[in-house]
């Protein structure tokens, strides 16, 4: 029997119908607003997930547990869902919670199987006890619960989830199992709704809201969160929304090319008005595509027509036919390398504060001196904090990036305002006046165990080298914190605090729906691993730091579809490359590895990387 599947608005009726379609079979998602559902690209080591019935079903292997997560993050908000196990034959050996992802310092993500052994998540187990991860971490899923109730084929479990709170409560079958506080539960990680199976004749179908049924296994409950959004069995907890697009809270910026855009332009040999970045960007980073070239780099704190390369220690150099102005949509070039006739080019530009007209003469922690200081467009005349004093500082607090330039004072511990209005998550520091490298540091490196005036330093890697993260001592950047960051000084040369020299900072926070910095573990698999932003990329810089190995870079503009392909490394001259071992899917909620390269994507290497948003999750189409 056929039935109305959607009806025409327009009157006319022509209405879409379908045969052999049960009504369970058809879910609440809407252009306009999409369910969370089953991540089909989330792989552990290199076996896919078994997924069926709109990837809301998940099937067991029978060989180990097998986890699979959901597509939408629970970091932020107070979520609800049910999970309906059941079985071909035999029993449910389930788990229902949640697994922690990226952040806080860690590589863990994928992780382990979610299975008794991982410490990355939190679950009720279908024997009666919750275990998980108690302090975000430890060396087993330790039972944080037993003898609860138990569950079998024909339940259904609910999960109802805050991670601002720290608390996470479980249902079965309506009734309330346990609620309580989780210490592991931070949100300085990413966490996603998860489930796990053994046996193949095993089943788990999950309903975020879209299919009170079950996929037609059950009659609905006709149960909705207090937006009136979804259709749930049983009542939504009180303060709990169904996991879709609708109800995920409006991003600060709903388009991420409003603060950074990539731009590919042709040289011409001559003046060579450069547009389309959507705004006056304040850093630009130029490389050329089709030959062998240096990696160059502008910002307006230091002023057009001042070169930095990326892919070498050397210093500053002021060329007056390179980048002469910064443009209202983009920059203008003169007939130097960097606009060679004929030769291609990409052009990564980032927005901040705008440019200071002046330099600071004020003490360190005074009021600047006017001008010195842009954030957000205007001159800052407040008090700066920082032991050294900005020379220049320009600053964006929505987009949270900043470009700072300061004088070392050979102090150990000195503190630097970044203009921020959050403790970035990635800094650079390049002296611009002596040969040293690009230092770079971010929580995702870890700590080295070290302090420098009660002060945790992390490990280092640099933007112009293939090394690994190191510790060079107290000559580390450390200490990132709500208004500054601190430098060192000894050990490697001074290479961030030395009083004969300036110094340039780039500054990177994270902003949901915009910016990550985080951190994964290849497979070695050329269904690679699948990262969690939280955004649609248009830009991913990424490193291993478990080992030697390059930097590279991809974005939406030189490849406009998946997979995108199409390599530069920062730490290298070399023309762009396109080829298999660079594949990557930019996606509406991450990105995926499609090589098994040991650069981006080696078996059980440990990598950081840092990528900025064509548009947000909420927003986000795919492509």
């Amino acid at each position: 029997m056929a039935f109305v599947v959607s009806l025409d608005s327009s009157g006319n009726e022509n209405n879409w119908s379908s045969t052999n379609l049960a009504g369970g079979d058809v879910t609440l998602d809407t252009p306009q607003n999409n369910f969370a559902n089953l991540n089909l690209l989330y792989v552990l080591g290199t076996t896919t997930p078994v997924l069926t019935q709109g990837n809301l079903k998940f099937t067991g292997h029978g060989s180990d547990y097998k986890t699979a997560e959901a597509t939408i993050s629970v970091r932020t908000g107070a979520w609800y869902w049910e999970t309906y196990f059941s079985v071909d034959s035999g029993s449910i050996t389930g788990f229902v919670g949640i697994i922690r992802g990226t952040g806080a310092g860690d590589s863990t993500y994928p992780g382990n199987d979610y299975s008794n052994n991982n410490v990355y998540g939190i679950s009720y187990q279908s024997g009666g006890l919750i275990r998980g991860a108690t302090g975000g971490g430890g060396t087993g899923g330790e039972q944080i619960q037993t003898g609860l109730t138990t569950y079998a084929a024909g339940d259904i479990i609910g999960c109802a989830v805050d991670i601002p709170s720290g608390t996470i409560t479980w249902y079965k079958n309506g009734t309330e199992v346990s609620s309580s506080a989780q210490t592991g539960m931070s949100a300085s990680y990413e966490w996603m709704p998860a489930i796990a199976n053994y046996d193949s004749t095993e089943h788990a179908t999950c309903n975020f809201g879209q299919n009170g049924t079950f996929n037609g296994a059950i009659t609905a409950g006709g149960n909705s969160d207090a937006n009136d959004i979804g259709d749930f069995k049983y009542s939504v907890p009180s303060g709990y929304l169904a996991l879709c697009s609708k109800n995920i809270a409006d991003p600060t910026i709903a388009q991420g090319t409003d603060h950074f855009n990539t731009v590919l332009y042709t040289g011409n040999a001559g003046t060579n008005a450069i547009t389309g970045a959507g705004f006056q960007p304040d850093l630009v980073w130029t490389k050329v595509r089709n030959a062998v070239g240096q990696h160059s780099l502008f910002d307006a704190v230091r002023g057009a027509t001042k070169r930095l390369t990326v892919d070498t220690t050397a210093v500053e150099s002021t060329v007056a036919t390179s980048l002469t102005s910064f443009d209202s949509d983009g920059f203008t070039f003169g007939n130097e390398a960097g606009n060679n006739s004929g030769e291609t080019y990409a052009a990564w530009n980032w927005k901040a504060g705008g440019a200071p007209t002046a330099d600071n003469s004020a003490a360190a922690a005074a009021v600047p001196t006017a001008g010195s200081v842009k954030i957000d467009g205007a001159n800052f005349t407040g008090n700066l904090a920082g032991t050294i004093a900005a020379t220049r500082l320009s600053a964006n607090t929505t987009s949270a990036f900043s470009i700072v330039k300061y004088n070392g004072n050979d102090t150990a511990g000195a503190t630097v305002a970044h203009g921020l209005s959050a403790a970035p998550e990635l800094v650079i520091v390049k002296s611009i006046d002596c040969v040293y490298g690009w230092d770079t540091t971010t929580p995702e490196l870890g700590t080295t165990g070290d302090t420098t005036g009660g002060l945790a330093e992390y490990y280092m890697v640099r933007l112009d080298h293939t090394m690994a993260k190191a510790d060079w001592g107290e000559d580390n950047i450390f200490g990132l914190a709500s208004t500054t960051f601190s430098v060192g000084t000894g050990g490697n040369m001074n290479e961030v605090n030395n009083s004969s020299y300036n110094y340039v900072a780039y500054c990177f926070g994270e902003v949901e729906g915009y910016s990550k910095v985080g951190s994964y573990i290849g497979n070695g698999s050329t269904n690679g691993t699948f990262v969690h932003t939280g955004f649609r990329p248009a830009y991913v810089l990424a490193k291993k730091i478990s080992a030697v190995g390059s930097w590279v870079i991809l974005d939406n503009k030189r490849n406009t579809y998946n997979v995108a392909n199409s390599g530069l490394w920062p730490d290298g001259t070399w023309a762009e490359e396109s080829a298999d071992t660079f594949r990557i899917d930019l996606l509406s909620n991450g990105f995926k590895w499609r090589n098994d390269q040991s650069g981006m994507n080696a078996s059980g290497a440990d990598y950081i990387y840092l990528a900025f948003a064509k548009a947000p999750f909420k927003y986000a189409n795919a492509r």
